[in-house]
This record gives structure tokens, C-alpha cells and sequence, in this order.
């Protein structure tokens, strides 16, 4: 994967639209948010994560890629914001119960490539506390 250089004296605005045009290079299926029930700390919403991620790789037999975005409600509270591609004819709906089951609601919409990463996940970008995960991004070319 390419890294992404800005220089500390540019903008905000156009690292963010860089790092949303890095993103547009990929091929995604889902935007997904995943809220949690109750407060749990980040260690275990991370662990819920990977629980319900590995859950939906053993059954559908899929690797997916993701970028994901932790930000905090303002409850204090972790929850997720992700793009997920290679999710081939997967059941959205069947994931959202499955995240409901486990941990809270979940929101997975059908990512609509004309939108763009910057319309599901720009406003989440350099926000004062948070974090991002991009996983297992395949190999593009320039």
C-alpha cells in the first residue's frame, strides 16, 4: 500500500480531500456504522468488532477489506464508521442482526461509488479524538 504524504504546511481541507481521493481508489461495498449498547470501553468494543468481522469471514468465506474510523459519541461511548469492500452477494440485513445480537445497532448501507469516501467518511477525518484502521487494502497501481 502507498503511503500519504502531506506537508505539515497545507491545509486541513486538502489532506482530507487527499485522503478521501486515496480511498476513492478502491472498490467498496458497504459504508457501515456500528453503535454499542451500554459503555464499553474501547478494548472490548474493538474486541466486539473483531468478534462480529471474524464471525462474517468464517461463515460467508470471505476476506474483506476496510478503512474504519473510531469516534466518540458525545455520551462517551466508542462506535464505528467503516467502508468494507470485497462483500460480494453477502446479506447486509443478516450483519445488522448479527451486530444487534452481539453489541447494538448497526447501520450498512450499499456504498454508491458516484458519492465518493469523502461524502460517508469525510466529516469523521481529523476530528479531535479518534482513530483509523485501514485493513488489508489490496494492491493497486499508480
Amino acid at each position: 500500500m502507498e503511503a500519504l504524504v502531506c506537508k505539515y504546511s497545507e491545509s486541513l481541507r486538502k489532506v482530507k480531500r487527499e485522503f478521501c481521493s486515496f480511498l476513492n481508489r478502491w472498490e467498496w461495498d458497504w459504508y457501515v456504522t456500528l453503535t454499542y449498547r451500554g459503555s464499553p470501553g474501547i478494548t472490548k468494543a474493538k474486541k466486539l468488532f473483531r468478534l462480529w468481522l471474524g464471525c462474517l469471514e468464517e461463515e460467508e468465506k470471505i476476506k474483506p477489506y476496510y478503512v474504519r474510523f473510531l469516534e466518540w459519541q458525545k455520551r462517551g461511548v466508542p462506535h464505528f464508521h467503516l467502508l468494507m469492500g470485497n462483500m460480494g452477494e453477502v446479506k447486509r440485513l443478516k450483519w445488522m442482526d448479527r451486530w444487534y445480537d452481539l453489541a447494538g445497532i448497526a447501520r450498512i448501507y450499499p456504498y454508491n461509488r458516484n458519492l465518493g469516501a469523502g461524502y460517508y467518511l469525510g466529516k469523521y477525518l481529523f476530528k479531535d479524538s479518534g482513530e483509523i484502521e485501514i485493513c488489508r487494502l489490496p494492491e493497486k497501481n499508480a
